[in-house]
């Protein structure tokens, strides 16, 4: 899967969980994430982070966390490290 599939996939997961948050461009990928830039979020973080894995048959995605710091961290379940 490429960033801007990524991106659709995930702004479709948010509309269907009932989130407003609007997904704007793919700021950042990497070997087990994407980070995203978000539309007018104010106070709060710029960017969320989407981690995932690869497994036989696609992407398990495991979060979709906000990127509050410059070097995000997570654990091997998603859940933000730091």
């Amino acid at each position: 899967m490429n960033a801007n599939q990524a991106l659709i996939v995930v702004q479709r997961l948010l509309i269907n969980a009932g989130s407003r948050l609007k997904l704007r461009l793919v700021s950042h990928a990497g070997a087990d994430y994407w980070s995203f830039s978000v539309v007018g979020r104010g106070r709060m973080g710029k960017k969320v982070i989407v981690p995932f894995i690869q497994v036989t048959d696609g992407f398990r995605i495991l979060g979709i966390l906000d990127q509050t710091g410059r070097n995000a961290h997570w654990l091997f379940n998603g859940q933000a490290g730091e």
